[in-house]
């Protein structure tokens, strides 16, 4: 069991749900299943994404609504947390590849970039950057820069 408990950003003192009271003032909403195991999801743009071993999921931030939940592909187990930029929600599987989802309701992949190496950590994205951090090598993937005129 995963749960999911979207707290308010001005939540003060125990909020804690209990058998009696599953849900408070102090969250927005909860559920009992469909949370993520290892990583943790990343709230953009009003939805809540989540990455649970071979599962791309989303629910509507306000309103707890689950948008999608989609198997990103066979041999994919997703333990590094999602970072969200630029429109885009990036999940990081383990065994190396990166799954680019389009920041929206629906699912909509975008790409799947192969790291060549196993990959556990976060990625860290810094000014238009992505980092992602393998078992060999540190990849960073952005704009190439351009010469400037003097």
């Amino acid at each position: 069991m995963s749960p999911i408990y979207m707290v308010r950003p001005r939540a003060e003192g125990n909020i804690t749900p209990s058998k009696r009271e599953p849900s408070n003032d102090g969250v927005l909403w909860s559920t009992t299943r469909g949370g993520s195991y290892m990583s943790t999801p990343v709230a953009y743009r009003g939805v809540l994404f989540l990455g649970s071993g071979a599962m791309a999921s989303a629910f509507d931030a306000r309103t707890g609504e689950r948008l999608f939940k989609e198997r990103l592909g066979p041999n994919t187990a997703i333990i590094a947390s999602l970072v969200a930029g630029d429109g885009k929600v990036y999940l990081t599987s383990e065994e190396g590849t990166v799954h680019v989802l389009e920041a929206g309701a629906e699912f909509k992949r975008l790409a799947t970039c192969p790291l060549g190496e196993p990959c556990f950590a976060t990625p860290a994205i810094s000014e238009g950057t992505l980092f992602f951090r393998t078992t060999g090598s540190l990849i960073a993937i952005g704009a190439q820069p351009t010469a400037k005129d003097d």
